[in-house]
């Protein structure tokens, strides 16, 4: 999962570098790169990707988007054990 997370972050790279930007497509990027990152056990890399993902579709009307980065925000954690882990929000 290590692999495909890298391997979206360079998708997100290309796809935000085009000269015309697909909101719906970059957010779409944003929610797999959560998914490989939490798989991954990239706790960090992983919130930050849902927290992007959530923004973009809150900003481009996307509900279902915004409510699989909201459920991928739960989530993160959840695929491996992490004993102690708490939220301080």
């Amino acid at each position: 999962f290590e692999e495909a997370a890298a391997h979206f972050a360079r998708a997100l790279h290309l796809a935000t570098a085009a000269a015309s930007v697909d909101a719906g497509r970059v957010t779409e990027l944003w929610l797999k790169r959560g998914e490989a990152a939490n798989r991954a056990a990239q706790a960090g890399e992983a919130t930050e990707a849902f927290e992007r993902a959530l923004a973009l579709a809150r900003a481009h009307g996307a509900a279902t988007q915004a409510a699989r980065a909201a459920i991928g925000l739960c989530g993160v954690g959840a695929t491996w054990a992490q004993y102690g882990r708490h939220d301080v929000a």
